[in-house]
Formats: structure tokens, C-alpha cells, sequence
């Protein structure tokens, strides 16, 4: 009953602050960042009071004013953190550990970088276009994270990696194909059929695509934080939300899929007429 309430309550809010935008999300981000930055100082050797302290108060400097700064320099910080995550996905063991700036300078990217495109997103100038896309996307997010775990419940027999045992490929194969299928159904409902009784069957095959590659980059940002709690042995981030554990298990597929669709929004509207 906790984990039904408290996702319940992240999705009003969630909900709510993404539709205001601009500071009331800055806010929000700003809280769940610092959280995540505290469980990430309880699961790891980043044991510094103060080191956490400097990591909040640069977070929330970034979110607050970053947008102010070149955008394709972010971009190419992305690519570049990018590097890193897969490097260490394909080594199933995290880099860095043992030099305690390069390590801290890790994890800053990995939560920055997520929240930040987030808001980065919602501040693109057409409205209209920036909030179907979010949509598109937080619904292709969650469609994989519920679908995935019920369908490898269900039917999963083949493990999907060893970094995390539970995840079977019949369930990811499952979660990504309600992606492809909500994500499109979402897209219809807001941005088609307001406007037009008339839909031919070839308009929902370039976003199914795109929603499956959403579920799929989803489900490597949920193995990646999968790799980060088999590091240090523990088996939430936290227990701060009730039924969820914590702030990372629920953002981990959010904090790979935002950055890639910054920049994949954003060179979309650059070539749109």
C-alpha cells in the first residue's frame, strides 16, 4: 500500500511541477538532487560531510543558472560523462574508486547532468512541443519500468545481465514494447487527434521507434545504478520514499534518458522548419 501511495503522490507532484515549470521545478530538482547526492555520501566512500556540502551548492548553482551557459559545451560534457558510464557497464565494475576527486567528479555528472536536462527541456522555448516530449518521454519511461518488472515476473526466464540477476530479457523485451505502445498512444492523444479525426498507420512508426530506443536507454540507466548498488553492496539507494527505496532507484532511468533527449530535442528543433 506504501509503494502504490508514494507513487501516487510522485506523480502529482512530479506532474504538477512539470506542467508550472521554471522555478517551481528548479526548486523540486534542487531537493531531489541534494537528496540524491546524500544517498550517494551513505553508499559510497564519499564519506565527507563537506564534500556532499560543496556537491549540493554546485547542483543547485547548475540548476538554477547553467541554461545561461553555451549549451553544446553541456552537450559535449554529456558525451563525455557517457564515456564513462559504458566504459564501466562494460567492465561491470565502477572506475575511479580509488581516487576520491575523479570518483566525486563521477557521481556529480551522473546526477547533474540527469536533473539538469530535465529542466533544460521545460525551459526550450515551444511550449508545446517541449511538453509533448516530455510527456512522450516520462511515459515511455515508466510504461518500461512497470511493464519490464510485471512481464519478467510473469514470463522472464533468460537473466538480462549478471549485474542484476532479477532482470530477464523476456521482461525488457516487454517493457519496451509498452513503451513503443503508450509512448505513441500519449502522443496521439495531446498532439493529434485534438486537431484531426484522420491518422494514417505510418504516423505512429518513427515514435514507436523512438519510444523503444527511450525504453531501452531506460532500462541501461536502471542496469547502471544496478552496478553502482552491487558495488557497495547495499540493496536501495535509501529508504526515503516508502516502498520505493530511494531517490536514485526511482530517478536512475530518468537520469540517463533526459541528457540524450536534450540533445536529441534539440537538434530536432534546430532542423524543423
Amino acid at each position: 500500500m506504501s509503494r502504490i501511495a508514494t507513487g501516487l503522490g510522485l506523480i502529482l507532484v512530479g506532474g504538477f511541477v512539470l506542467i508550472k515549470g521554471g522555478l517551481p521545478l528548479a526548486l523540486f530538482l534542487v531537493v531531489v538532487g541534494c537528496l540524491a547526492f546524500y544517498e550517494v555520501q551513505q553508499m559510497t566512500e564519499l564519506k565527507s560531510w563537506g564534500l556532499m556540502a560543496l556537491n549540493m551548492v554546485a547542483y543547485t548553482a547548475c540548476i538554477l543558472f547553467v541554461l545561461w551557459l553555451n549549451v553544446w559545451v553541456t552537450f559535449v560534457i554529456i558525451g563525455g560523462a557517457f564515456v564513462i558510464f559504458i566504459t564501466e557497464f562494460k567492465r561491470k565494475a565502477l572506475v575511479f574508486r580509488s581516487n576520491l576527486y575523479l570518483n566525486n567528479l563521477k557521481f556529480f555528472l551522473y546526477i547533474t547532468l540527469g536533473f539538469w536536462s530535465v529542466f533544460y527541456i521545460r525551459s526550450m522555448d515551444e511550449q508545446f512541443f517541449v511538453t509533448t516530449g516530455l510527456v512522450f518521454m516520462f511515459v515511455a519511461i515508466w510504461a518500461t519500468d512497470v511493464f519490464a518488472y510485471y512481464g519478467g515476473k510473469l514470463f522472464g526466464k533468460h537473466p538480462l545481465s549478471p549485474i542484476s540477476p532479477k532482470k530477464t530479457i523476456e521482461g525488457t523485451v516487454i517493457g519496451i514494447a509498452a513503451a513503443m505502445v503508450f509512448s505513441s498512444l500519449s502522443l496521439y492523444i495531446i498532439a493529434i487527434l485534438p486537431y484531426s479525426n484522420e491518422v494514417q498507420m505510418n504516423f505512429f512508426v518513427i515514435p514507436a521507434l523512438v519510444a523503444g530506443l527511450i525504453g531501452a536507454i531506460a532500462q541501461f540507466g536502471d542496469l547502471y545504478e544496478s552496478l553502482i548498488k552491487r558495488t557497495y553492496k547495499v540493496k536501495d539507494s535509501s529508504n526515503l520514499l516508502p516502498g520505493h527505496g530511494g531517490i536514485l532507484d526511482r530517478a536512475d532511468s530518468t537520469l540517463f534518458v533526459a541528457p540524450i533527449m536534450a540533445v536529441f530535442l534539440e537538434i530536432l528543433m534546430g532542423i524543423l522548419p
